[in-house]
């Protein structure tokens, strides 16, 4: 995800928060193990969150996607 604004910036943006949130601020929505057939991820895990106040007024367009690396 590329951020259009700094107030529109995912938690990996600013050390883990954005503008003094704290990770309870963020809903996973979803993990994703990334298999064989996805070799560029190299069996990564892809995390889809968002923040809670976006969910709350259904404001979807703004979740976060990140991958770990294995």
């Amino acid at each position: 995800h590329y951020a259009r604004d700094p107030e529109d910036a995912g938690p990996s943006a600013q050390d883990g928060t954005a503008h003094g949130e704290v990770a309870d601020d963020w809903a996973l929505l979803a993990s994703w193990r990334c298999g064989e057939d996805v070799t560029e991820l190299d069996s990564g895990v892809a995390h889809w969150v968002v923040r809670r106040r976006d969910v709350a007024t259904r404001r979807f367009d703004r979740v976060h996607r990140y991958v770990e690396m294995a």
